[in-house]
């Protein structure tokens, strides 16, 4: 295909001969004379090449000649897209004309040059053009036969890509990110590694192609014009195909004022151009549905049968053209452009990871309400509970404390009734010594009135001292008291420490030890025993301290005439001096009775009407153990 010249060679050329016509240097200028012409005719004629273009669109490469009478009248159409020039690959459209005449027959076969757009395909058997047009035409039944190859890019499946060029003193632009809101310059919006292969490598760093540049100039097919509209300031960036630079260069052009932006080339790869995108299939021949599969065979054979030559294009056999699918898939053209109209399809896929977070979370919202509803339904309905159990807590608590009350009145009885037979005693002996008195004066014949009427007065104040003590007894304890019989002792030890864990006034734990196998039996009152247990546990809870427990042993033990009941009850607390132990020991000294808190005396009063005794004892290193001895009922 022709050469063009590069604007800096397209300078007139000014030659200036001075010859002297001394016969002794004719020679030399001669020679001098010949190369200058040399020179103007080989720029003459480079100017004349770079001035011829290739085909335009609607040319006709090749009609068919007169058909013979005896041939075929099926004439097969290639249709060959206008690439952008100049382009190393223009020879092999030659070459593929010829190759197909020969297997069609020079009758048989028509090339046109087309625009590269599907609408404009018509009855067409075979396509040359790029692999993305190759791409676009798979919706109407395209199927690939060869793809171009050549030294510079021996391998089909990565035989072209797009550069980023500029110029070196813009310094603003320094990689492809600063490009964004630029003009560029391309030799059309349709251009595949002119343009598309470009923006894919837009999409693939995250950017939005489509409003990636601020505006896009088109230079039409001449790909040098890209290059002057940036010298020009028309443009701030260009978009050429790869190894474009690389044969400019080739043709003489001074590109030192051009540079690469984003170059991916790697060292040592087969493709030996720079590029600033990833690399795709180059120009690719394809068959219509109109061609069978024994025709398309045929062409197969036949473009991969053709003679290689070192440096020039040939064919080769593209095996994978996923590459350009996922291209036009992410810039949404050709067999995607659907994705550019609003469907839920497209939605999913654009959207379908956020609209499935967005309904796990509000799952989970809706999930953690449920589990907050039944959760504060659940804790609500424990508080119910809780306060249920709360009140018949309490319930029970003031009914022990009610029945404390009631045993330790109870238990009372037994001691004030000894204090009330005591201080009875003398009032009562008092009345019956007056009464006798009296009785014998009035025998006498001279009765002194006067003493008489003393005596009466100091029988009425004994008889309201007895009143005063039968009153006070009355208001500690009502109704009768139960006789004795038989109980069990570890029993009567169960409840007494039930009865102090319902009162709830300690939080000193109680532990019950019984080791007599056998029941423990005495003959006794079961509410006086219960009061003095109750009342020894008491005290050893309040002697002891948080954290601390109070031990209670119940146990049997041999004495020398009959056997006993043993009751202990160890406590924690504090050390006692020597003057504290010995008051446990006192009895109550006090005579008078202002309430039922008598402790010690009351239950040592209990325990001595029933025969037994209460017995206190140190502990080491601390605490005092009481322990309650009563006789064992003996067996009928």
């Amino acid at each position: 295909m022709p050469r063009h010249l590069d604007p800096d060679q397209e300078n007139c050329i000014s030659i200036k001969i001075n010859v002297s016509v001394s016969s002794t240097s004719l020679v030399s200028s001669m020679l001098k004379i010949v190369k200058t012409v040399l020179i103007i005719a080989l720029n003459v004629f480079a100017a004349i090449a770079t001035a011829e273009e290739p085909p335009k669109i609607g040319d006709v490469l090749y009609e068919p000649q007169i058909a013979n009478s005896g041939s075929s009248s099926r004439v097969y159409t290639l249709l060959v897209t206008q690439f952008a020039y100049p382009n190393s690959n223009y020879p092999i459209v030659e070459k593929t004309i010829d190759a197909l005449k020969k297997l069609f027959g020079p009758d048989h076969l028509k090339v046109n040059v087309y625009s590269g757009e599907t609408s404009d395909i018509g009855d067409a058997d075979l396509v040359l053009s790029s692999a993305g047009t190759f791409t676009r035409m798979k919706l109407i039944g395209a199927r690939d036969l060869a793809s171009v190859v050549s030294d510079k890019f021996p391998d089909p499946n990565h035989a072209e890509g797009s550069v980023f060029i500029t110029l070196k003193d813009r310094l603003d632009i320094a990689d492809i990110a600063s490009l964004k809101n630029k003009i560029v310059a391309t030799t059309g919006p349709n251009a595949f590694s002119g343009y598309h292969v470009a923006l894919g490598e837009l999409a693939n760093r995250g950017f939005n192609p489509d409003s990636f540049f601020s505006q896009q100039v088109s230079t039409g097919h001449d790909m040098r014009q890209v290059i002057n509209f940036i010298r020009d300031g028309k443009a701030d960036v260009g978009i050429v195909r790869t190894c474009f630079i690389e044969e400019l260069g080739e043709m003489g052009w001074n590109l030192s004022g051009i540079k690469v932006i984003g170059d991916k080339t790697i060292a040592g790869r087969s493709f030996h151009c720079k590029t600033s995108t990833d690399l795709y299939p180059g120009w690719t021949i394809f068959a219509t549905p109109r061609l069978n599969p024994e025709e398309a065979r045929k062409v197969v054979l036949t473009l991969l049968s053709l003679p290689e030559k070192k440096g020039e294009p040939h064919w080769s056999i593209v095996s994978d053209f996923s590459s350009t699918d996922n291209l036009y898939k992410n810039l949404k053209l050709g067999p995607y452009s659907y994705l550019r109209n609003w469907t839920w399809k497209k939605f999913w896929d654009e959207y379908g990871i956020y609209v499935s977070l967005l309904m796990l979370t509000g799952v989970g919202i809706f999930g953690h309400s449920l589990r907050e509803s039944y959760l504060v339904k659940k804790r609500t309905n424990q508080l119910r509970r809780s306060l249920q159990r709360r009140r018949e807590t309490e319930k029970k608590a003031r009914s022990a404390q009610f029945k404390l009350q009631e045993l330790q009145k109870a238990g009372a009885v037994g001691q004030i009734s000894s204090i009330i037979a005591h201080e009875l005693r003398q009032p009562l002996a008092t009345i019956m010594n007056y009464s006798h008195g009296l009785q014998r004066q009035l025998e006498e014949k001279d009765v002194d009135t006067d003493l008489i009427s003393e005596g009466i007065s100091r029988m009425q104040a004994q008889a309201e001292k007895a009143e005063k003590i039968v009153s006070k007894v009355r208001a500690y304890a009502k109704g009768e008291m139960p006789g004795r019989k038989t109980i069990n002792l570890a029993q009567a030890s169960t409840e007494a420490i039930k009865t102090i864990k319902d009162s709830k006034l300690s939080h000193i734990p109680v532990n019950l030890t019984v080791l007599s196998k056998e029941p423990i039996l005495i003959n006794a009152d079961p509410l006086e025993i219960e009061l003095c247990i109750v009342n020894l546990i008491k005290n050893a809870q309040e002697a002891s301290l948080q954290g601390q427990s109070v031990e209670v042993c119940v146990n049997t033990e041999e004495g020398s005439y009959e056997n006993y009941a043993s009751l202990e009850v160890s406590d924690e607390g504090k050390a006692l001096t020597e003057e504290e132990f010995e008051k446990l020991n006192e009895p109550l000294q006090s005579k008078k009775i202002e309430g039922l808190g008598l402790g010690l005396a009351i239950i040592r009063q209990i325990i001595s009407n029933h025969k037994g005794k209460l017995i206190f004892s140190r502990r080491s290193p601390n605490g005092i153990t009481a322990k309650m001895i009563l006789p064992l009922e003996k067996a009928k």
